[in-house]
Formats: structure tokens, C-alpha cells, sequence
């Protein structure tokens, strides 16, 4: 407790006077000593804000506008990042090491999507093998997290690395109760966002965003995440984020004309 209640008191007086780089350097050290001893890569991306502030942004604003210097001012990003940790501080998940096999076998989780001028969609798979149950789904991103990116980045040519990560936030969204206080094996084939997803950060606004939801969620489940990388042509979530699905006889299964152009060797699962 003593540790944050410092960090506390040195954004909130920094919220007041001002914060300069020196500063953020020694603040973002004493959270990552405080978030090593937590579940997961909980709230690390938050600091993002901080990170900016300790040297130069690699990014560009909306527009493609080169960022201003780092000055000392408190920004809206960085106020938004004091009251998220105030908050987390209070309810820290612990980190736990577990010892001896797992009580139940683990889940097998692929995820993917598809970007371009006619579909952006989403893709999951899911692969129980406790129960050997498989659970597919997927859908269209919805238009106001798009215009989300863009008021991040401006108009990017694609937004397939948001989308990709986004599909993991919504695998874990979507079965809570199969993942809670399991094993889990992640298969991405997306490089961007598998990095946001092992490291628990990115130096981009919106992909920080998406990691630290992504990784509270996981705290939250209590689940013991393990990200691997599939290759794209080996990932049958691409099938559900590319074919949509339709009703038929009262049920929602994919297109079958459309599936029926999917190559046989995606359609094999294997958990």
C-alpha cells in the first residue's frame, strides 16, 4: 500500500504543478515495480501516457500530424491514466504461481480478422478440451470502434492490426465462463497484435487501449494465457471472420455457398 499511495501522491501533484520528463522516468519505474507483482500484464499498457512523456512518440496524431515536443503540461490522457491506476491500486490482482498440473485440461483459442473495402469482420474458434466441445463465431466490427481508430490515428490505410487484437477482446468477451480459471492457448497470426497481447502494451494510443482491456479481462477470469503465433494460411478462425453467417432452419451457420470455397485443410480444428 505504501508504494502506490507514493505513486498516487507523485501523479497527483504532478496533475497540479506540472510533469517533466525526469519525473515520468522515476514515476514509470515505480509502477512497473508495483505491476510486477500483479496478474498478468495488467494495466501496464495504461502507462502509455507516461511512456510519451519519458521520451520521443512514435506515432502520428489524426491526420498524420507529427506529435508536438513533450512539454511539461497535464494532458487528458495522462489525468485519464492517474484515475484508471487510482483505481486498479485499490483492486490489484495478485500474482499467483501454480505448481503441478492444471485441474482441468487447457483451451485452445484461434482468432483473426479481415479488413478491406467490403468486410471487416471478426473471427473465433474455440476448442474445450475438457468437454471436446468447439465453438465458432464471428461478425462484422461495429462501425463506431472504426471510427474509434481513426479519431486515434487518423485515416490509416488499414486497420487489420486493431481488428486482430480486437478479435482477442472479443474471444474473451464472448466466453467468460469457459475461460474462467483456465489455461489458455492463444493462436494469433497477426505479429502487431500478438506483440500487444504478449508484452501487455504498445506504443500506440489505440492499441494500448485494446492490450489493457484485453489483459484486465484476463485478471478478471483469472485465467493463465499463453500467446503463439499461427501462421495465416494455418488459422481456421479466418474462415468465421471472412464468411458470415446466415440463418437457416431457425439456426446460424456459415454461408455454405461461400464456405463451400473454403480450402479443406482450414476446415480441420484441432485442439
Amino acid at each position: 500500500a505504501g508504494r502506490t499511495d507514493l505513486v498516487n501522491e507523485m501523479l497527483y501533484n504532478a496533475s497540479r504543478q506540472g510533469l517533466d520528463q525526469h519525473t515520468a522516468q522515476v514515476v514509470k519505474g515505480k509502477i512497473g515495480f508495483i505491476l510486477q507483482s500483479a496478474w498478468g500484464r495488467v494495466a501496464r499498457a495504461a502507462t502509455q501516457p507516461l511512456v510519451s512523456r519519458c521520451g520521443k512518440k512514435p506515432f502520428l496524431l489524426p491526420g498524420r500530424v507529427q506529435p508536438p515536443p513533450e512539454g511539461t503540461s497535464w494532458t487528458p490522457s495522462l489525468e485519464a491514466m492517474r484515475v484508471f491506476l487510482r483505481v486498479v491500486f485499490l483492486h490489484l490482482p495478485p500474482l499467483r504461481w501454480y505448481l503441478g498440473q492444471p485441474a482441468k485440461p487447457k483451451v485452445v483459442v484461434y482468432t483473426d480478422a479481415s479488413y478491406d473495402a467490403t468486410r471487416q469482420g471478426l473471427g473465433v474458434i474455440v476448442v474445450d478440451t475438457l468437454t471436446d466441445k468447439r465453438y465458432i463465431c464471428g461478425g462484422q466490427v461495429p462501425p463506431d470502434l472504426l471510427a474509434w481508430i481513426t479519431s486515434q490515428r487518423g485515416d490509416l490505410k488499414t486497420k487489420i492490426n486493431q481488428c486482430e487484437l480486437l478479435a482477442v477482446v472479443a474471444a474473451v468477451m464472448t466466453f467468460p465462463d469457459i475461460l474462467l480459471e483456465r489455461d489458455v492457448v492463444f493462436w494469433v497470426d497477426n505479429t502487431t497484435a500478438l506483440s500487444a497481447c504478449v508484452d501487455g502494451y504498445s506504443n500506440f494510443p489505440d492499441l494500448a487501449t485494446l492490450s489493457n482491456a484485453l489483459h484486465l479481462l484476463l485478471a478478471g477470469l483469472r485465467t493463465r494465457s499463453y500467446f503463439l503465433h499461427v501462421p495465416g494460411k494455418a488459422n481456421c478462425a479466418d474462415i468465421p471472420s471472412r464468411v458470415p453467417f446466415v440463418d437457416i432452419a431457425g439456426q446460424q451457420v456459415l454461408h455454405p455457398f461461400l464456405l463451400s470455397k473454403v480450402p479443406a485443410d482450414k476446415l480441420a480444428i484441432d485442439g
